[in-house]
């Protein structure tokens, strides 16, 4: 878990169903190919190079599953649901040079915005993803399952068009 948050991205606070984009100091190697741009979105997800066909980071990759693996830009989902940043929440972008890391920092639900969660996914340049979670929906009170009200999906997809299946990491 990386402490230093950098700036938030402050064009996504205090938004639902938002994407922006920031650019890297370093290429990030996946699949073949180098990235430095790299789509944030509110719900849980970072798109590599582009927002691919749709155009959008989908917020119920649950329901369509399709979207997560066929969306033509690679995506990395520490966990994706329908987060909403109107009422609470930042999300952060720290370059580190040889690393990058994104942080959803106390964002609540679509459901429940008081519910809240932090995580965070680091990409090095060497290609390594980390995923980090530092609390979701685990206040008194918080329940996981009805304060999410949707379902959630936590992985990597090269989005190629190919349902993957389960991978055992």
């Amino acid at each position: 878990w990386e402490s230093n948050f950098g700036p938030a991205i402050a064009s996504l606070t205090g938004d639902d169903d938002s994407t922006d984009f920031v650019t890297l100091s370093f290429s990030f190697p996946y699949d073949g190919t180098g990235y430095t741009t790299v789509y944030v979105g509110t719900n849980g997800c970072i798109q590599l190079g582009s927002l691919g066909t749709d155009d959008d980071i989908d917020y119920d990759h649950w329901s369509w599953f399709e979207e997560f693996y066929d969306a033509a830009a690679p995506e990395i989902c520490p966990i994706n649901t329908d987060w909403d940043l109107s009422s609470h929440g930042t999300i952060h972008f720290h370059d580190f040079g040889n690393r990058a890391v994104f942080t959803w920092n106390e964002i609540g639900t679509d459901a429940n915005e008081d519910a809240l969660a932090s995580f965070q996914v680091q990409i090095e340049q060497s290609g390594r993803i980390v995923f980090g979670y530092n609390g979701i929906l685990d206040g008194q009170g918080e329940d996981l399952i009805d304060d999410m009200g949707e379902g959630f999906v936590v992985g990597i997809t090269s989005s190629n068009g190919v349902d993957p299946g389960p991978t055992d990491l």
